[in-house]
């Protein structure tokens, strides 16, 4: 896989939590698909699931 690839994950929100499927950008980034760049509680901070 390239560095500049882009796949696919579970991110969590850091704010309230809620769990989306994310894609995570070459830069390491984390953005849920579907939802726009934030969560839908306003926070746009993520984590990738399990960590």
């Amino acid at each position: 896989m390239s560095s500049k690839a882009i796949s696919d994950e579970f991110a969590v929100c850091e704010s309230c939590g809620s769990i989306y499927v994310a894609r995570m950008e070459p830069d390491g980034t984390l953005r849920p698909i579907g939802v726009g760049n934030d969560c839908t509680c306003g926070d746009g901070s993520f984590r990738r699931f399990g960590e």
